[in-house]
């Protein structure tokens, strides 16, 4: 994690620096806060600042006052270094609006433990934003739903075929998730009759995407846990192309950019529902582990495998990429220790060998706070109270966190 360091004094930067890296941080240096306050207004600002209660020009505590003052896309959690350390000056401290205070000579026990609650409030922070654009998200797929479902009645459109007429055939087990593409047509036809939207083509695409503008890609994920197969599904189209989808959907063009990758991230979630129908029937129990995500994204940067499935498909005079992504997983037995944010459960927690009532079922995405509930619910127990996962793709981290 980043710290910026805004302390004058050339020995206590030296000294503090390496501490900061010796205990596994990224440490940023600056001399006086003129470019504090644009630093952490910055696309990457600092989750943590370290201030210097004397510094020239602005001290810390007023430097402290301008941060909380200005308007951040993130609130960094602010710790004020200084020898002033009385109880008064320490409140003064805390009131400019810091959030914990080190001592000069600092200790390093004691440092590095109250880093370690910045790093866990942050956490905690990052996770709680995360739900609050999830709610937000679903809440805005909500209102599109209802307005698609305001559309369903009415003939079928022409060209679509009902869901009842296509029966997928079973592949050898040790490819459940190898599809023709006459398979991928009926799939689709069978989905997105629920969407109003008719599947006129469907064709098999060589190579990777090359394109170099933005399109509008929704994705989603599938995982069967036997034999233990990941699939990352995207669908991507041109950013005119995705909006005459839309328009032939809901009947009215999209406010925003926003509202069609929304949209998008429901067309793939209503795909990928198809294609988890298949695949049971094929690989036994699939869930679909994390909400779909639509964004804006260059085609040749998303970072797809070698070994992929792509189709071009024509729905509705509109084109269409569908891109399979397959991988072998391997479920992992892990200790809390060594879980990570966004691990997928493979089995229940606790196993059922330990417990009938599980505490998160198969397919919960772990978050900090889940992980800390299995550390305490296994602390001091045998290894057969491990938790079982599995770790996400590259795509998965990509739509997910932006990053693979």
């Amino acid at each position: 994690m980043r710290v910026l360091l805004v302390d004058d004094d050339p020995t206590a930067q030296r000294v503090m620096k390496l501490f900061l890296e010796k205990s596994g941080y990224q440490a940023e240096v600056q001399s006086d806060g003129s470019r504090v306050l644009e630093l952490a207004q910055g696309p990457d600002a600092p989750p943590i600042i370290i201030l210097d209660w004397m510094l020239p020009g602005q001290d810390g505590p007023s430097l402290c006052r301008a941060l909380r003052s200005a308007r951040l896309h993130t609130r960094p959690y602010i710790l004020m270094f200084s020898s002033r350390n009385s109880a008064t000056e320490i409140a003064a401290a805390l009131d400019a609006g810091a959030d914990d205070f080190i001592s000069k000579p600092f200790n390093v026990a004691e440092t590095q433990a109250r880093l370690r609650v910045a790093c866990r409030l942050i956490e905690y922070q990052r996770e709680l934003q995360r739900q609050i654009d999830d709610i937000e998200a679903l809440s805005q797929r909500n209102s599109l739903l209802g307005e698609m479902m305001g559309r369903k009645s009415g003939p079928a459109p022409a060209g679509a075929t009902p869901k009842t007429q296509h029966m997928v055939p079973r592949h050898a087990k040790d490819n459940p998730a190898n599809f023709s593409v006459h398979e991928i047509r009926f799939l689709l036809s069978a989905s997105l009759i629920e969407l109003r939207l008719a599947v006129e083509s469907a064709a098999p695409v060589e190579g990777l995407p090359s394109e170099s503008g933005l399109h509008l890609c929704g994705w989603a994920c599938l995982v069967a846990s036997e034999p233990g197969l990941w699939m990352d599904l995207i669908l991507d189209a041109r950013h005119e192309e995705a909006v005459k989808l839309f328009q032939k959907s809901l009947g009215r063009d999209p406010r925003t950019d926003n509202e069609t990758a929304v949209y998008f991230a429901e067309v793939v979630r209503t795909i990928a529902q198809g294609v988890s129908r298949t695949l049971a029937i094929r690989a036994g129990e699939v869930v679909m582990p994390l909400m779909s995500r639509g964004r804006l994204a260059q085609p040749r940067a998303i970072p797809l495998p070698l070994e992929c499935q792509s189709y071009h498909v024509k729905v509705d005079s509109t084109n269409l990429r569908l891109t399979l992504a397959v991988q072998g997983q391997s479920k992992l037995k892990l200790a809390a220790a060594d879980l990570r944010e966004a691990d997928i459960l493979a089995d229940q927690y606790p196993p059922r060998e330990v417990s009938e009532v599980p505490l998160f079922k198969p397919g919960t995405t772990l978050t900090p706070r889940f992980i800390e509930r299995i550390a305490y619910n296994s602390e001091g127990l045998s290894e057969e109270n491990h938790a079982t996962i599995f770790r996400p793709s590259r795509l998965a981290r990509y739509f997910e966190h932006g990053a693979a």
